[in-house]
């Protein structure tokens, strides 16, 4: 009989990746439930998974409130293990229900753009991390940054194969997937419009795309496009579900992983950077730690992060665009595939049940 297993995210469920991925590949050992928010995106469903939603209305401490008590009433339910994404105040759960197993999951420190508001949130992060007996963290630099000590386990990011079309290096079509919020994509266009002027009659190339601001990132962005006349050549095309994501991995040859060189996006590896190695295409990233890690002449170019930058990395990617093999640039990343990653995740999970004592306590 398979052993209970409950998540709890805030999320809605199918729009944050990771959770969606454990899910994914954990359902033929778990018997999983999934609480999250209903955001009033469209419902995303797996086969397998029972999805209880908590409607996302009311102010903010309404919400939370609500989320709480959800939370409360179906941990009451009976599960052998409890897997919580971390949210503000979600160590009450732990202190509630002692006596039962939870998981604290960290994808992420704060990136709000005041310093002050990031401190705040890292401070209470810290905080509340100290309750809990188990917990997984996304990067080994982030746990050093929350002053984690051994104990948790590293559980980093991975992808699936969107694409498995060999791309053709004839040309360069870029293409960004992720949010617009606070990542100055700006600085991107700007240095795409520079090499696209010095560059035009000798390639072809364009550049999508595709994500949403918490704002008006999104129409900022279009306006900016066609006021510099590219409108032809750049396309912001706003948010599109993972699941229809494959067409546009398989007819652009090159990533764009463009986070902002500060402290609190160096601890923080962004997802796409295997989404687009394991597609077969060449990475163009900014020199964070986390990308550094990934990105290397070998795959990609490491750039600064700043529209000259991205002008550079550019013109480097141009001079060596033949040099890259599409189908190696896969092979050398399969071991961060989702599938791959879940399995040690659930090799974690049975020894956190069969022998509890053995991962306890991080700090």
């Amino acid at each position: 009989m398979k052993k209970k297993l409950l998540i709890i995210n805030q999320r809605q469920f199918g729009y944050h990746i990771d959770t969606y991925y454990y899910c994914k590949y954990l359902k033929n050992h778990f018997d999983i439930t999934y609480l999250g928010y209903d955001a009033g995106q469209k419902k995303v469903k797996l086969d397998g998974i029972k999805v209880l939603y908590i409607p996302r209305k009311g102010n903010p401490f309404v919400r939370e409130a609500k989320f709480f008590l959800k939370s409360a009433q179906i941990i009451n339910r009976g599960f052998d293990l409890h897997f919580l994404k971390y949210y503000k105040g979600c160590c009450l759960l732990e202190v509630i229900f002692s006596k039962k197993e939870f998981i604290l999951d960290i994808r992420s420190a704060s990136v709000l753009k005041k310093r002050l508001y990031r401190s705040l949130y890292d401070q209470l992060m810290k905080f509340e991390v100290r309750f809990f007996n188990n917990v997984s963290i996304i990067s080994e630099s982030l746990a050093k940054r929350l002053k984690l000590k051994k104990g948790y386990i590293h559980l980093p990011l991975g992808a699936d194969i969107i694409s498995n079309i060999s791309k053709d290096m004839n040309r360069m079509d870029l293409l960004y997937v992720g949010t617009l919020y606070n990542r100055h994509i700006e600085d991107t266009i700007l240095g795409f419009a520079r090499f696209f002027l010095d560059y035009r009659k000798k390639m072809e190339m364009t550049y999508t795309i595709i994500g949403t601001g918490l704002r008006d990132e999104e129409e900022e962005l279009k306006s900016m496009v066609e006021k510099m006349g590219l409108s032809r050549h750049v396309r912001v095309l706003g948010s599109i579900p993972h699941d229809r994501l494959k067409p546009y991995f398989d007819h652009h040859n090159i990533g764009v992983s463009y986070v902002p060189v500060t402290d609190y996006y160096n601890a923080q590896p962004p997802t796409k950077n295997y989404e687009y190695l394991l597609s077969g295409m060449p990475v163009i990233a900014t020199e964070t730690f986390e990308n550094k890690r990934v990105v290397n002449r070998g795959n990609g170019v490491l750039i600064k992060d700043s529209p000259s930058g991205f002008y550079n990395g550019l013109v480097d990617l141009w001079g060596r665009l033949n040099a890259f093999d599409s189908n190696r640039l896969k092979t050398d990343q399969l071991e961060h595939t989702w599938e791959k990653i879940v399995h040690r995740l659930h090799m974690d999970l049975d020894r956190l049940m069969t022998h509890p004592a053995n991962w306890k306590k991080h700090g």
